[in-house]
């Protein structure tokens, strides 16, 4: 709002000239906010990938160095981008004696900057690396879950194709990018590349929220997520050595009652050994994965 008050939109030689350091003050304040706020919303997806795929190990170290990798990738953002030229002032003053000298950087008389188009295009290039790396990194373990119901696989692959989309999107604004670092009428040219990076930032975040979100959403929206399966459909699908062997009882006593329920009292002892089956997984699961956080001794609840 604030460049658009400042003339952003609107052709150089409609805009007075007064608003034109105002204007640039701005879009040096935007450009510096752009790259803090993709790099951290990087690192908040990459680390829900972490919690989310606790079993996935390859997931997680990927994830880990994918960390580190935006990290320093984020600190070299912001640093060129608070010193795209020294000093600090020649980003909204014009500078005396310009040129170029080949290597980057544009010299004059009164200090240096980056070239724009060479630091612009190398920039988002590698913005657009990173988004498809973390978009593609956790593909094979959502396609391994065939247990997982028809309307929750649409609501995984809606998510991802939403991250596909915001790929999409960084290739638009780095062509976006290359008209406006070489254009001649900077204040109508910007308004596409401010309005590009608004939506990839905005579908950048709601994307780092909305699997934290999913309870709400079941909870307002209960048919929504609803996985839509039977227990026939899924029965055996992630559990474990034991509780197949105690569903298989299950069934079999079923076959023996001429398919009818069992008893309420023996049904009820089944459940509660199953129960205390998956408590005793997910307690020992637990145990190895963070020893420090489970106390130790014996789980007084799976006996």
């Amino acid at each position: 709002m604030a460049q658009i008050n400042h003339g952003l939109g609107k052709h150089i030689w409609d805009n007075p000239r007064e608003e034109e350091v105002p204007m640039l003050k701005v879009v040096y304040a935007n450009i510096l906010l752009y790259n803090i706020c993709a790099t951290l919303t990087k690192l908040s997806i990459l680390l829900m990938f972490i919690d989310i795929f606790h079993i996935a190990t390859a997931v997680r170290r990927i994830s880990w160095c994918m960390i580190v990798l935006v990290s320093l990738y984020g600190v070299y953002m912001t640093v060129t981008s608070v010193f795209f030229c020294y000093p600090i002032a020649l980003n909204w003053t014009p500078a005396a004696g310009s040129s170029d000298d080949g290597y980057g950087n544009g010299q004059s008389d009164d200090g240096w900057c980056f070239v724009k188009e060479r630091k612009y295009l190398a920039d988002a290039s590698v913005n657009i690396v990173l988004d498809f790396v973390i978009w593609a990194l956790p593909m094979p373990v959502v396609r391994g879950m065939k247990s997982l119901g028809r309307r929750e696989r649409g609501w995984l692959f809606g998510v991802f194709g939403v991250g596909f989309f915001i790929c999409i999107v960084s290739i638009i604004r780095l062509y976006s990018l290359k008209l406006s670092a070489t254009s001649t009428d900077p204040s109508y040219d910007n308004a596409s590349v401010t309005c590009w990076s608004a939506v990839e930032l905005n579908l950048s975040i709601t994307i780092a929220c909305i699997m934290t979100l999913k309870p709400l959403i079941s909870r307002v929206f209960p048919r929504l997520l609803h996985n839509g399966l039977s227990p026939e459909s899924c029965d055996g699908q992630g559990d474990s050595p034991h509780e197949r062997r105690l569903k298989q009882r299950q069934r079999q006593m079923q076959g023996r009652n001429g398919g009818a329920k069992p008893q309420k009292k023996k049904e009820r002892r089944m459940s509660e050994r199953i129960g205390r089956m998956q408590y005793h997984e997910h307690w020992h699961r637990a145990k190895s994965q963070h020893p420090g956080l489970i106390p130790t001794g014996s789980c007084n609840i799976c006996n």
